[in-house]
């Protein structure tokens, strides 16, 4: 959602305005049980940037926090994260909604960027808040040959397989097909997309990943809040997040987001772990010593109680 210009030079209006615009959109939810108003974290950054000064009830209109994760420069991950999360340090603020930024990553290599795609989509599905998979990632696809104007160029035809058209269609499809689609479709990477079904399931089922956080409410009525995540690593293409919960099992997801095989020895952090959904068939008990993994891998643990 775009601010308009003359509300960026008068912020107390912006309450009014977003009010609005949640009213207009109101009558076209009639059909679903509910309705979800998402704005950009952008417009609540800039509003924070104007001084706005009912910042917090402004928020209450909103439901979700459209939160895209840009996955360059992974040293700056720790703080994009915890500025995201900032915005739902109360029980009545909105829920975040994570995707990653891939639309505009310009990825080209066809063969790590797609196990970075990967990597990075295992890496999100533990972050606290809700994460959409955008079409394509579990594949990497992105836009069109380069050079070549077409309308909404941002993505292309879901690419199946390595045979003519991408087994999209027998015939030459309306839009061109991504640079490396026949390397990245369906078919050859549907060992990847498998751990991404699992890790939804996951997420589903397990209170430390699928919660947002620990509220406290001893002696207020209004509880407090504490995040319920720790990022441990992230440098030199590794990521390392873990999820707890007060009495449950931990969670710890480690990632190679980078093109080169990564060994990696992070048993200052966990002793070790089970394997609970893995991008590249790893199972069983873990011992995090000496951790190897491939361009793009990514692996989520149980950890020792």
């Amino acid at each position: 959602m775009q601010l308009p210009v003359q509300l960026q030079m008068a912020s107390p209006a912006a309450k009014e305005w977003l009010q609005k615009r949640r009213e207009d959109v109101e009558p076209w939810t009639h059909f679903v049980n509910t309705s979800k108003f998402k704005v950009p974290v952008g417009f609540l950054e800039k509003m924070r940037e104007f001084e706005f000064p009912h910042l917090d009830r402004l928020i209450t209109i909103v439901d979700l926090i459209d939160a895209p994760l840009d996955m360059s420069g992974i040293e700056k991950l720790p703080e994009r994260i915890q500025s995201v999360v900032a915005w739902d340090a109360h029980q009545s603020f909105p829920w975040i909604n994570w995707h990653v930024a891939t639309l505009a990553a310009g990825h080209s290599s066809p063969g790590a960027q797609h196990y970075s795609s990967i990597g990075a989509t295992i890496f999100l599905l533990t972050l606290p808040g809700t994460v959409s998979v955008h079409y394509g990632d579990e594949i990497n696809l992105h836009g069109p040959k380069q050079g070549k104007v077409e309308p909404h160029n941002w993505t292309s035809i879901m690419q199946w397989t390595d045979q003519k058209f991408a087994g999209f269609s027998t015939t030459d499809p309306w839009k061109s097909l991504s640079p490396g689609w026949d390397f990245n479709n369906v078919y050859n990477h549907n060992h990847t997309i498998e751990p991404v079904r699992q890790m939804i399931k996951l997420r589903q089922e397990k209170v430390p990943i699928y919660v947002n956080g620990i509220f406290n409410y001893e002696g207020d009525y209004h509880p407090t809040k504490s995040t319920n995540y720790k990022m441990r690593i992230a440098r030199d293409g590794l990521v390392v997040l873990d999820r707890f919960y007060p009495r449950r099992h931990q969670y710890a997801v480690i990632s190679n987001l980078s093109p080169q095989l990564l060994d990696a020895d992070i048993s200052h952090l966990y002793y070790g772990g089970a394997v609970a959904v893995s991008s590249h068939d790893k199972e069983g008990y873990l011992i995090f010593k000496n951790v190897t993994l491939a361009p793009g891998e990514g692996l989520l643990c149980i950890l020792d109680k």
